[in-house]
């Protein structure tokens, strides 16, 4: 692992030297751990996060030295050298007791939950923006420049989930794959991290989007908007989020999908298909296995469900999202506040339409809930959708279903993998033998 020459000019390391100080270059395998100049930790370099201490200025020295002593190495020995001096950092590194990771930390389940928590108690515009960011990223295990560039109109809805198309991809930027709808399904079970409902509380509180707006997310600049007031939570909540086993410094717009990732990978025994995660996450995964194997509707949907945080190895798996239920009148009465609260522009695209119902639903299914959790001055509070509330037979029309009680308004449930039907056909038998007046 020598970093020399056999010419007698060179530079050359010896043991002792080795041992008794640190070699004079960083080695390009280590540029990752400058001080947080990545663009997910853009705005928490500002913070005190990401990396080591070393300023830019001594870390351009040290790699110039180092280029300076690689121009001596004779090229038939290059690959040698360059693994003595991986080895060699890797020692550094455990001697001086170096973070084993690069850039931003992951963020576990917990923190997500603890952060949407917060973010729905505050209640305020910035909030209630990041909070559907958030949700909505961590679903789509998406990088946050791809979601805030996200469009309200290639936003859908088929059978039981919300679907989105991008365009433009970190690993598509040329939109080969338009056509490919992401799934993101509802978690009425924990509202704090439904995607669906902060998707609604954001279009209800900013009620001019839905009928003109194209971008879903507006403003000179979302990305950094929504990264602002996530680190604002973290450095607000340090104490709480370190107790869960995150350092706030090393917390950044990276950690979401980072988090969602590992969660749904290895969170669980019954992990989905890991093709359908790693093209959901916009990695490569090498030319033979691109060349083969190929996005598959239902691969995602079961990954789409696990990133919602639903349990895997529950009925709770199976829910159907909140959904209007009821006689011709009621559903009529829907209809007609869809077109109250998005416009008559809707009219012209009747996927809004349908996705403007489930996300209605969705804030009736949770309304005492938002009730309690909102602070009393929140905008959400001054939205349209209390300026236009229905009658409580509508209101009270939203509910959720089972595989062993739906019924033929029940939209399609899909994305349930093999053992959780079997468990829900357990629950129909236990439901039929409760019905029945025999003991369970």
């Amino acid at each position: 692992g020598r970093a020399g020459s056999r010419d007698s000019k060179a530079t050359t390391m010896t043991k002792d030297n080795r041992t008794k100080k640190k070699p004079r270059g960083r080695h390009p395998a280590t540029r990752g751990r400058r001080g947080g100049r990545t663009r997910g930790g853009r705005a928490g370099s500002r913070a005190g996060g990401g990396g080591t201490s070393t300023s830019d200025d001594q870390w351009a020295a040290d790699n110039d030295a180092f280029l300076a002593q690689a121009r001596t190495i004779d090229p038939t020995r290059a690959e040698e050298v360059d693994a003595g001096l991986h080895r060699l950092i890797a020692l550094q590194n455990q001697q001086l007791g170096e973070r084993a990771t690069s850039g931003r930390d992951r963020m576990p389940f917990s923190v997500y939950r603890f952060i949407c928590k917060k973010l729905r108690q505050d209640g305020g515009g910035d909030a209630i923006f990041a909070h559907c960011i958030l949700t909505l990223s961590w679903s789509l295990m998406s990088r946050s420049e791809s979601m805030t560039i996200a469009n309200l109109h290639h936003i859908d809805w088929h059978d039981d989930c919300l679907v989105i198309y991008f365009h433009h991809w970190k690993t598509d930027q040329l939109g080969l794959n338009k056509n490919e709808p992401w799934h993101v399904y509802a978690n009425p079970i924990d509202p704090d991290v439904c995607p669906h409902l902060a998707l609604s509380v954001y279009l209800l509180t900013f009620d001019t989007i839905l009928p003109t707006g194209n971008k879903l997310f507006q403003g000179p600049d979302p990305y950094n908007r929504y990264s602002e007031a996530l680190l604002c939570i973290g450095r607000k909540y340090a104490a709480e989020i370190g107790a869960m086993g995150m350092d706030v410094k090393y917390l950044g717009v990276c950690s979401v999908p980072k988090g969602a990732e590992t969660y749904v990978t290895a969170g669980c025994t019954v992990a989905p298909p890991i093709v359908s995660v790693c093209l959901r996450a916009g990695w490569l995964i090498g030319n033979v296995k691109e060349r083969y194997l190929h996005y598959q509707s239902a691969g995602d949907m079961y990954v789409a469900r696990m990133a919602t945080g639903l349990e895997v190895m529950s009925t709770d798996f199976a829910v159907s999202p909140p959904y209007f239920e009821g006689d011709e009148s009621v559903l009529d009465a829907v209809d007609e506040w869809v077109l109250a609260v998005a416009g008559e522009g809707v009219k012209d695209h009747p996927h809004l339409r349908h996705v403007v119902k489930y996300l209605l639903a969705s804030f009736c299914y949770h309304r005492e809930y938002l009730k309690s959790a909102f602070p009393s001055n929140s905008p959400f509070f001054s939205s349209i959708a209390f300026a236009t509330m229905q009658s409580d037979a509508v209101i009270n029309a939203s509910i959720v279903r089972y595989p062993w009680n739906k019924t033929p308004q029940t939209p399609e449930l899909t994305g349930i993998p093999p053992h959780v039907a079997i468990i829900c056909k357990l629950e129909e038998l236990q439901e039929r033998r409760r019905s029945a007046g025999l003991q369970s």
